[in-house]
């Protein structure tokens, strides 16, 4: 461990002296775990003296603060620029929040400790830097359960990431996965006592869908139209009336 944290405080000190712009894309790389949280602090801060506060840069000294315990740093750090504004730094440097992926579907992706903190603190920021991932091919809906799942939020902030992605999304069958997905997860609030409960059972095509609720009675012509693949036009104007 002392070796790879000395091998990671050397790359960084090599950085520093002859390519400073790349602090933040060196400090976001995953073989840079192991350095030392409070180096990079202060090489940070230099950098920020001499080209300003870039919000990348911003949210990189506030993921040191996370590691050195400094929750007051961290909060002044994550107030100097608007929510809107850090999802843009994580658009421009995603390994802040996400690491692995790349945008490959069969891709492992973990939340990074900033990722943890913004659970607690920030939901909303969390929330729509995935969806802002997403929209932008840098994460694929599978790996966002993936990673909400890890944070332990996979039952609340997750439903809040498909609602968001299902208005921002303009790919047909992104829409019509996330319409099923919700309403499943509609359907499964109204029969369970308690709104935050999981599904009691997985859900995976409309037919499973119409099974689980049918002891209300026919209300299934209006689940046909999340699939439209298989409906023709006339079938989805007659499920409708």
């Amino acid at each position: 461990m002392l070796r790879l944290q000395e091998a990671a405080d050397e790359i960084i000190d090599i950085f520093s002296q002859t390519e400073p712009s790349q602090l933040v894309t060196v400090c976001a790389s995953p073989a840079m775990l192991n350095v030392s949280p409070s180096k990079v602090r202060r090489r940070l801060q230099h950098l920020s003296l001499a080209t300003g506060m870039s919000v990348p840069l911003t949210l990189t000294m506030a993921t040191m603060a996370l590691r050195l315990d400094d929750l007051r740093q961290y909060t002044e750090l994550m107030e100097k620029h608007a929510e809107m504004l850090l999802v843009y730094g994580f658009i421009e440097e995603p390994r802040l929040l996400l690491q692995g992926g790349s945008g490959d579907r069969d891709a492992q992706v973990r939340p990074t400790q900033l990722a943890d903190q913004l659970r607690h603190s920030q939901p909303g920021l969390l929330a729509a830097a995935m969806v802002a991932l997403h929209e932008n091919n840098m994460l694929q809906l599978e790996q966002a359960d993936q990673v909400f799942k890890v944070l332990g939020c996979e039952h609340s902030l997750l439903v809040d990431f498909w609602e968001a992605v299902l208005l921002a999304s303009t790919q047909e069958a992104v829409i019509q996965e996330l319409l099923f997905r919700l309403a499943v997860v509609y359907i499964d609030r109204l029969t369970q006592t308690s709104p935050a409960a999981a599904p009691s059972k997985l859900l995976k095509s409309t037919e499973d869908l119409i099974n689980s609720c049918s002891h209300y009675g026919v209300l299934y012509p209006w689940l046909r139209i999340l699939t439209p693949v298989s409906n023709t036009g006339s079938q989805q104007q007659e499920a409708l009336q």
